[in-house]
Protein backbone atom coordinates (compact mmCIF):
# COMPACT_ATOMS: atom_id res chain seq x y z
CA UNK A 1 0.00 0.00 0.00
CA UNK A 2 2.86 2.36 0.82
CA UNK A 3 4.38 1.76 -2.61
CA UNK A 4 1.10 2.60 -4.35
CA UNK A 5 0.81 5.80 -2.33
CA UNK A 6 4.36 6.84 -3.28
CA UNK A 7 3.70 6.09 -6.96
CA UNK A 8 0.54 8.18 -6.92
CA UNK A 9 2.34 11.06 -5.22
CA UNK A 10 5.09 10.95 -7.85
CA UNK A 11 2.52 10.79 -10.66
CA UNK A 12 0.67 13.77 -9.20
CA UNK A 13 3.94 15.68 -8.85
CA UNK A 14 4.50 15.34 -12.61
CA UNK A 15 1.50 17.65 -13.07
CA UNK A 16 0.08 15.43 -15.77
CA UNK A 17 -3.56 16.30 -15.53
CA UNK A 18 -6.26 14.35 -17.30
CA UNK A 19 -9.11 16.58 -18.39
CA UNK A 20 -12.35 16.34 -16.44
CA UNK A 21 -15.75 17.53 -17.57
CA UNK A 22 -18.74 17.09 -15.31
CA UNK A 23 -16.75 14.84 -12.99
CA UNK A 24 -15.73 12.43 -15.76
CA UNK A 25 -12.54 11.95 -17.73
CA UNK A 26 -12.62 13.30 -21.28
CA UNK A 27 -11.66 10.75 -23.94
CA UNK A 28 -9.14 11.77 -26.58
CA UNK A 29 -9.40 11.05 -30.28
CA UNK A 30 -6.90 8.15 -30.18
CA UNK A 31 -8.60 6.21 -27.39
CA UNK A 32 -6.60 7.73 -24.54
CA UNK A 33 -7.58 10.66 -22.37
CA UNK A 34 -7.25 14.34 -23.10
CA UNK A 35 -4.87 16.27 -20.88
CA UNK A 36 -4.87 19.86 -19.76
CA UNK A 37 -2.01 22.25 -19.15
CA UNK A 38 -1.32 25.85 -18.23
CA UNK A 39 -4.20 27.94 -16.93
CA UNK A 40 -6.79 25.20 -17.49
CA UNK A 41 -4.67 22.74 -15.50
CA UNK A 42 -4.32 25.12 -12.54
CA UNK A 43 -8.05 25.80 -12.44
CA UNK A 44 -8.91 22.11 -12.72
CA UNK A 45 -6.53 21.22 -9.87
CA UNK A 46 -8.02 23.95 -7.67
CA UNK A 47 -11.55 22.78 -8.44
CA UNK A 48 -10.65 19.16 -7.73
CA UNK A 49 -9.08 20.05 -4.38
CA UNK A 50 -12.09 22.11 -3.35
CA UNK A 51 -14.68 19.56 -4.54
CA UNK A 52 -13.08 16.38 -3.20
CA UNK A 53 -13.74 15.38 0.40
CA UNK A 54 -10.56 15.49 2.45
CA UNK A 55 -9.63 11.95 3.46
CA UNK A 56 -11.84 10.45 0.74
CA UNK A 57 -8.93 9.39 -1.48
CA UNK A 58 -6.92 6.83 0.45
CA UNK A 59 -3.57 7.17 -1.37
CA UNK A 60 -3.55 10.94 -0.75
CA UNK A 61 -5.30 11.46 2.60
CA UNK A 62 -4.60 15.22 2.70
CA UNK A 63 -6.08 15.82 -0.75
CA UNK A 64 -9.40 17.69 -0.82
CA UNK A 65 -11.29 20.03 1.43
CA UNK A 66 -13.74 19.91 4.30
CA UNK A 67 -16.26 22.22 2.62
CA UNK A 68 -18.82 19.40 2.69
CA UNK A 69 -18.96 19.83 6.50
CA UNK A 70 -20.16 23.45 6.42
CA UNK A 71 -23.79 22.61 7.13
CA UNK A 72 -22.79 20.85 10.36
CA UNK A 73 -21.75 24.25 11.78
CA UNK A 74 -23.72 27.18 13.11
CA UNK A 75 -24.79 29.52 10.35
CA UNK A 76 -22.84 32.40 11.89
CA UNK A 77 -19.59 30.41 11.66
CA UNK A 78 -19.88 29.12 8.10
CA UNK A 79 -18.37 32.04 6.14
CA UNK A 80 -15.21 32.14 8.26
CA UNK A 81 -14.95 28.35 8.22
CA UNK A 82 -15.35 28.26 4.42
CA UNK A 83 -12.53 30.78 4.06
CA UNK A 84 -10.24 28.71 6.31
CA UNK A 85 -11.12 25.48 4.50
CA UNK A 86 -10.37 27.00 1.09
CA UNK A 87 -6.95 28.26 2.18
CA UNK A 88 -6.18 24.89 3.76
CA UNK A 89 -7.24 22.88 0.71
CA UNK A 90 -5.30 25.04 -1.76
CA UNK A 91 -2.14 25.51 0.33
CA UNK A 92 -0.24 22.70 -1.49
CA UNK A 93 -0.86 24.38 -4.85
CA UNK A 94 2.24 26.56 -5.17
CA UNK A 95 1.29 27.94 -8.59
CA UNK A 96 -1.76 29.79 -7.39
CA UNK A 97 -2.75 32.03 -4.51
CA UNK A 98 -6.16 32.69 -3.03
CA UNK A 99 -7.11 36.35 -3.43
CA UNK A 100 -10.62 36.30 -2.05
CA UNK A 101 -13.29 33.89 -0.83
CA UNK A 102 -17.00 34.73 -0.99
CA UNK A 103 -19.58 32.60 0.79
CA UNK A 104 -23.33 32.73 0.23
CA UNK A 105 -26.31 30.55 1.08
CA UNK A 106 -29.68 30.04 -0.50
CA UNK A 107 -31.94 27.49 1.16
CA UNK A 108 -30.04 24.25 1.66
CA UNK A 109 -27.29 25.14 -0.82
CA UNK A 110 -24.13 27.12 -0.20
CA UNK A 111 -21.84 28.61 -2.80
CA UNK A 112 -18.15 29.24 -2.25
CA UNK A 113 -16.60 31.48 -4.88
CA UNK A 114 -12.80 31.68 -4.86
CA UNK A 115 -10.80 34.29 -6.72
CA UNK A 116 -7.33 33.02 -7.57
CA UNK A 117 -4.11 34.64 -8.70
CA UNK A 118 -2.29 32.32 -11.10
CA UNK A 119 1.44 31.84 -11.53
CA UNK A 120 2.68 33.72 -14.56
CA UNK A 121 0.03 36.39 -14.12
CA UNK A 122 -3.68 36.54 -14.46
CA UNK A 123 -6.55 35.68 -12.22
CA UNK A 124 -9.57 33.40 -12.32
CA UNK A 125 -12.64 32.49 -10.29
CA UNK A 126 -13.66 28.99 -9.25
CA UNK A 127 -17.10 28.26 -7.79
CA UNK A 128 -18.09 25.29 -5.66
CA UNK A 129 -21.65 24.51 -4.59
CA UNK A 130 -22.39 22.55 -1.44
CA UNK A 131 -25.84 21.25 -0.78
CA UNK A 132 -28.14 18.35 -0.14
CA UNK A 133 -26.59 16.29 -2.95
CA UNK A 134 -23.03 16.79 -1.62
CA UNK A 135 -20.38 18.87 -3.35
CA UNK A 136 -20.51 19.83 -6.99
CA UNK A 137 -18.55 22.28 -9.04
CA UNK A 138 -19.49 25.09 -11.37
CA UNK A 139 -16.95 26.78 -13.61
Amino acid sequence: MRRQRNLLKRWYALKMEIKFDGGRYVRGVCGGFETVSGREELLQRALMRLSARRGGFFPLPDFGSELHTLFTMKKSQRAAAARRMVYEALAPETQLQVRDVDYSESGDTARVSVELELAGGGSARVDVSIGGRGTSEND
